[in-house]
């Protein structure tokens, strides 16, 4: 089984996407008086699971340019 560090790295961006929208959107459409703390949370951890997909992908592009250095 391989496994695809730049595929991996695009489903932490569309994952951390999605709860970053979802969360959003209930912050938006929230009444004065609800408790927003878990939906601001889900913010936070979108954001770090944007940042770590970033570094993933980052990695594996460069990983994969010193490759072709190599032996290209």
């Amino acid at each position: 089984m391989r496994i695809d560090a730049l595929t991996t790295a695009y489903q932490g961006m569309q994952s951390a996407t999605e709860r970053l929208n979802s969360a959003g959107g209930r912050i938006a459409q929230a009444r004065p008086d609800e408790d927003l703390a878990g939906d601001i949370v889900d913010l936070k951890v979108a954001g770090i699971q944007m940042r770590a997909s970033t570094a993933v992908a980052k990695t594996a592009s460069e990983m994969m340019g010193t490759l072709l250095d190599m032996f290209g």
